[in-house]
C-alpha cells in the first residue's frame, strides 16, 4: 500500500474563523482590510489570498466596508445640522468640481486654458485673480506675473487701489 503524500507548503492554520471575525470587526470600525489583517498578525497577502479562496469571507469584508462607510456618513450627516464645516467638507469631497478649495495652480491653469475674448472676460479673470490674492491662495508676485501675462497689469493695480478705497470708506462709515 502506498503512503499518502503530504501536502506541499505551510498548513492553512493562520486564517482561522476567529482571525476572520476579528478582521471583519476591525474593517467594520473603519480600518482598511490589509491593515486590519496586519493588526491581528496576518500578512496582507495571506488575507488577499483567503478572500480569493473564500467567497463568504470576501463578501463579509465588502459588507463590513459598506457598514463602516454608512456609519461615518451617518455621523457626518448628524454634525451637518450644527456645524457648517461638516457641510463644507461634504460639498468639497462629494461635488469636488464645483466646491473644492482652489489654489494658485488652479488659477494659473484657468488663465492659461481660457481664451480672453472681450472686456467682460478680462474683468471676470481680474476679479478671480484679485480674490485669490486677497484670500492668500496666490501671492502678490504671482498675481502680478499672471496679470502681466494677460497684459492687464495696470488693471490689477487700479482694482487693488479701488478695493483699498472701498475698505477705507467702510471703516470710516
Amino acid at each position: 500500500m502506498a503512503a499518502k503524500k503530504k501536502p506541499v507548503g505551510r498548513p492553512r492554520t493562520v486564517m482561522t474563523a476567529e482571525a476572520k471575525a476579528k478582521i471583519i470587526k476591525a474593517v467594520e470600525l473603519g480600518m482598511w482590510p490589509e491593515r486590519a489583517a496586519q493588526m491581528h498578525g496576518i500578512a496582507g497577502s495571506t488575507m488577499r489570498k483567503e478572500r480569493q479562496l473564500d467567497p463568504a469571507f470576501s463578501a463579509a469584508i465588502k459588507e463590513a466596508e459598506s457598514n463602516a462607510e454608512k456609519s461615518v456618513l451617518s455621523r457626518m450627516f448628524r454634525h451637518m445640522e450644527t456645524q457648517w464645516t461638516a457641510c463644507a467638507w461634504m460639498l468639497e469631497r462629494r461635488w469636488a468640481e464645483r466646491w473644492r478649495k482652489r489654489d494658485g495652480e488652479d488659477m494659473r491653469r484657468k488663465i492659461r486654458s481660457e481664451p480672453v475674448k472681450d472686456q467682460k472676460d478680462i474683468h471676470a479673470l481680474l476679479m478671480d485673480m484679485v480674490s485669490a490674492a486677497a484670500s492668500g491662495k496666490i501671492t502678490p508676485k504671482q498675481l502680478r506675473d499672471m496679470a502681466q501675462s494677460l497684459g492687464i497689469a495696470s488693471d490689477i493695480s487700479e482694482r487693488a487701489d479701488l478695493e483699498e478705497r472701498i475698505k477705507k470708506l467702510e471703516d470710516n462709515g
